[in-house]
């Protein structure tokens, strides 16, 4: 959550490294993933049109992505670094993906926002597809 105020990478950077946990990052995506989930279902829908909407969804009624961004910058600059492996990176996606029934249940645009994320990461070379 201090990421979100901060945006300093380096300082994520570092309190990952302090964690020592190489073979527990995955929890560390996990966490990110479902908390740019609940912020971004926080955040009241604007009284205007906004320039981002889920296709099918009304553009009154749609999720900003004001947290999203920094946290998807936040898990490439990881990845980028080394700190998070390629395999941890698809284990914590692979974690929240298999939940996001629950997390639709609590969070109404999750599958949106994982969908999203997951093309992004894919895009950007730091999450792999399911096949590769």
């Amino acid at each position: 959550m201090e990421f979100l105020v901060s945006k300093d990478l380096e300082e994520a950077a570092t309190c990952l490294a302090g964690l020592n946990i190489p073979y527990y990052t995955h929890e560390v995506v996990a966490v990110a993933l479902e908390l740019g989930f609940e912020t971004e279902t926080a955040t009241p829908p604007p009284l205007q049109p906004c320039k981002h909407w889920i296709e099918g969804v009304h553009p009154y009624l749609c999720v900003t992505t004001q947290a999203i961004p920094p946290l998807t910058q936040m898990l490439a600059s990881l990845s980028s670094r080394g700190q998070i492996s390629t395999t941890q990176m698809a284990k914590g996606f692979q974690r929240i993906q298999a939940q996001l029934g629950n997390e639709a249940l609590d969070f109404a645009h999750a599958r949106e926002l994982f969908a999203r994320v997951s093309e992004q990461g894919r895009e950007e070379g730091w999450l792999q597809s399911p096949e590769e």
